[in-house]
Order: structure tokens, then sequence, then C-alpha cells
């Protein structure tokens, strides 16, 4: 596996050009309360500050009453399942904030993920036989990607894992077997979820897998049954506009892998943040955008000169 996955393409295609997977604006998601969905604000300075749940750090709240009736509603039912892993990974790797560290990762890349999903169902759906639907590969296939823990105080936060495998699998191959129980964990309510949320337009619900090694030079892990590895299960739903998206030149999972060895973010903006005074991305795309054409405009001016 190249973790920069080849050389990317060279096209004049804007989505192309700014890395994003397809040619319409990324799905994503707003920071949000898991209990009240109410949009967390973009400005130090504003009233919403989410606080996260500190048995499993997944979900987070607006308030203590959104938390008590969120856990009261079958969060920690979840919880549970996570504090596992939590404690698995403080075993493994001697570091107490290891499971942290990883929501936090899975946090920053979420977006690269989820659409790196959609694009490769887009992808295996084309190569189907003719009528298969973007739901039948959504709902029989994942996205799984095996990480390795970096335990260094000094790295930046999005580079705490290193990426070791990237693959776009059938939920019922031989080799994917055991973990078909994990892919499982907040499935059900993801596909209401995402039924209430696109209405109509709902086209499926996709899923990745992240597999997180905590001890991964550890030669006696390779001796084992492979029990390190560590699950961690996000599912969402599609809507037809992003179900039937022009895919990028760049294969998706070259794109990916480049996105997560760099530590990049994919660059767009949806403008849309009700109530706040700065826009979807806090402005660090714009600013990106800015210095682009300005390198862009010194180089036509340079060509004009010569």
């Amino acid at each position: 596996m190249s973790l920069t996955g080849g050389t990317p393409p060279i096209c004049d295609h804007p989505h192309c050009q700014k890395g994003l997977f397809y040619d319409i604006e990324p799905l994503h998601t707003h920071s949000q309360c898991h209990n009240c969905h109410k949009m967390a604000r973009f400005t130090k300075d504003s009233g919403t500050q989410l606080r996260r749940c500190t048995g499993c750090f997944c979900d987070a709240y607006c308030s203590p009453e959104c938390q008590k009736a969120a856990w009261n509603n079958g969060h920690k039912h979840a919880c549970k399942f996570y504090r596992t892993g939590r404690d698995r990974a403080t075993e493994l790797s001697g570091d107490s904030k290891a499971w942290a560290n990883m929501m936090e990762w899975v946090r920053y890349h979420h977006s690269s993920l989820m659409n790196a999903t959609i694009a490769c169902a887009i992808k295996e759906q084309q190569a189907s036989r003719k009528g298969t639907s973007f739901r039948d590969i959504s709902s029989s296939h994942f996205l799984q990607v095996s990480v390795a823990y970096r335990k260094d105080p000094g790295l930046p936060m999005e580079q705490t894992f290193e990426l070791r495998g990237t693959h776009f699998i059938q939920r019922d191959d031989p080799g994917s077997r055991g973990m078909v129980p994990f892919l499982q964990v907040g499935l059900l309510g993801a596909i209401e979820m995402g039924k209430m949320e696109c209405g109509p337009e709902y086209a499926g619900t996709g899923s990745y897998l992240v597999v997180a090694r905590f001890r991964p030079n550890d030669p006696s892990y390779y001796a084992g049954s492979g029990q390190d590895g560590i699950p961690f299960v996000k599912h969402f739903g599609v809507d037809r506009d992003h179900a039937r998206a022009k895919l990028a030149c760049r294969p998706p999972m070259g794109q990916l892998q480049a996105n997560i060895a760099f530590g990049k973010k994919m660059r767009f903006c949806c403008g849309r943040s009700p109530k706040d005074d700065t826009c979807c991305c806090g402005g660090w795309t714009h600013e990106l955008m800015r210095l682009d054409a300005a390198a862009r405009s010194m180089n036509t001016r340079k060509d004009d000169v010569d």
C-alpha cells in the first residue's frame, strides 16, 4: 500500500485540485449536542460549549441535563461498550490518554473517512452488475482503516496514529467475520437517524471502522490471534445527491491515504452555521483559497514578464 496513493492525476477539475472525493460539496457534520442536536459555536466567547462524555470520549453534550437525558435514553449501553476499549487501550499502551487521543484523531479525520466511504461505495456500485443500488453496496460493505498508535506527546493530534492499511470490504467476507459484531453497534439507530435527516432523499447508511493497535511494535502481537486491534465504528446517513456524485480523478483510497498520512483536512466550507458569527470552517479554508489566488496571480504576472 502506498501511503500517497500514487501520483495524483493532473487535471483542472476544481474538486480534484482541492483534494475532494467527488464533484459536489462533501458530506460533513457540524459539532452538535448528541441529545438536543444544538450546534456548537465556532468562536471561543460564544455560549454553546460542548462537554465530552469522560467515560467513552465519543459523544458530547451542551448541558448536564442533556447528558443525563442521553444516558437514560441508551447512551449508557454504548458508553459501557466503548469504556472497555478505553481501558484496553490504556492497558496495551501504558497511556491513560490513548483512547481519548484516538477519539480526537477520528474526529479530525471524520470528513475524509466519511466521504472516502461514500466514494468507495459509488466506485463499487459502478463496477457491480446492472440494477445494484447505492443502498445495496452501503449496507453490504464498509471501509476499514487500520492504524497504529504513536505514543509521542510532541506529535500534532492529527498524526498521533500511523496509517497501516485501508480496505473497502464486504461484510460477509471471511476475513471480516470477526468485525461483524462491532459493525452492528449503533447501526439501527443510525439508519433511523439517516432516514429522518434525509427524508425522501435517503439513499443509504455508510459505515467505517477504525481498528487501532496500541502496541504495534510488540512482536508477541504477530504470534497471537491479533486481539490487540481495538475497533471503533461510525455510521452516517447518505442522501441521493451524494450517492450519485461524479468521482474525482484520483482513486478514493489514494486520496484518503494522503489525507491521513499527512494530517490533511479536506478544503471545503458549506458556509452554513445558523446564528454563528463565523462560517462552517472557521475561516481557514478561505484563507488558503486567498493565498492560492495570490500565488496564481503572481505566477501569471511572472509569465507575462518572461
